[in-house]
C-alpha cells in the first residue's frame, strides 16, 4: 500500500450530487461510477460510461472491518455523493436519436442537436460534448456534463 495517507483534493466549483447505490451492489470510496436505472454502480469495464467518482458516503453505515486510510464501502441503498466529471452542466437541444442518461453526447448527424454516441465498434472518431445527466427525446433540452474527449465510435 502507498505511503500517501491524505491524497490531494481541490473541489472548488465541482458539481457534487447525491445518488443511491443500486440493489445488490456496493460502491467503494474513490471508485469511478456509472448509472444503472437511476442508481449508481461501480464502473469496472473500460467501455463503461462513467459519470463521476464516489466521494462521500451520506448514509451512516457501520463498517464490519477496520478500513485502512479511512476508506469506506457503501452497501445497496446507501446514499453517496458523486463528484461529476467535467466542467459544469449545460442544457443542450436533443436531436435525432435522443439522449440516454449517463451516456456520451455527440452532435447529431442530422444537425438538429446532440444525441447518444455509441462508444467502440468502428473507426469513426468524434469529439464528444460530455455525458448526458438527463434523458431526452428529439426537441427536448437535457443537461450535459461538459467534458470534451475523443472517442472511437460505432455511430
Amino acid at each position: 500500500m502507498s505511503s500517501v495517507t491524505r491524497p490531494q483534493e481541490r473541489l472548488t466549483g465541482a458539481d457534487i450530487r447525491p445518488y443511491t447505490v443500486a440493489a445488490a451492489s456496493t460502491v467503494r470510496q474513490g471508485m469511478p461510477v456509472k448509472l444503472s436505472s437511476g442508481s449508481i454502480v461501480e464502473a469496472t469495464a473500460i467501455g463503461d460510461n462513467v459519470i463521476g467518482i464516489a466521494y462521500e458516503q451520506l448514509t451512516n453505515v457501520p463498517q464490519t472491518t477496520a478500513i485502512p486510510g479511512q476508506r469506506w464501502t457503501a452497501p445497496a441503498g446507501a446514499k453517496v455523493n458523486v463528484v461529476h466529471l467535467g466542467h459544469g452542466i449545460c442544457p443542450v437541444l436533443i436531436g435525432t436519436g435522443g439522449a440516454t442518461q449517463g451516456g456520451p453526447a455527440r452532435p447529431s448527424a442530422s444537425g438538429d442537436g446532440a444525441t447518444d454516441a455509441t462508444v467502440g465498434g468502428a473507426t469513426a472518431k468524434i469529439m464528444c460534448l460530455g455525458t448526458f445527466v438527463d434523458p431526452g427525446v428529439t426537441g427536448d433540452l437535457a443537461g450535459v456534463n461538459l467534458a470534451t474527449s475523443g472517442y472511437t465510435v460505432g455511430s
